[in-house]
């Protein structure tokens, strides 16, 4: 296993057919920026690069805060087979 501290865009786009699984959490997804530089992970260009990062038969994991079903079309044209599924938030315990 490698580990790597680098810009997540830049490192998928110098990385063909590298990576097994790329997950991202970022922000609160896709379209909910706290950090506007984020906005190219999931854009046209972003989800290419993410698709042309992975190994054949690779898995691609975004979390999100909801569902969009644009997005979710913008990957599917790039390939990708797409699965939402939710997920119950978890609370914190007193304590």
């Amino acid at each position: 296993m490698h580990i790597e501290v680098a810009d997540v865009g830049f490192t998928l786009r110098a990385n063909r057919a590298r990576f097994d699984a790329i997950l991202l959490d970022v922000d609160n997804g896709h379209a909910a920026f706290t950090v506007g530089a984020n906005a190219g992970l999931y854009d046209n260009s972003g989800v290419a690069a993410a698709c042309a990062a992975l190994c054949p038969g690779g898995t691609l994991a975004i979390w999100s805060a909801w569902v969009d079903t644009k997005f979710e079309q913008r990957l599917r044209s790039h390939g990708f087979a797409v699965e939402a599924v939710r997920v119950r938030a978890r609370l914190k315990k007193a304590g």
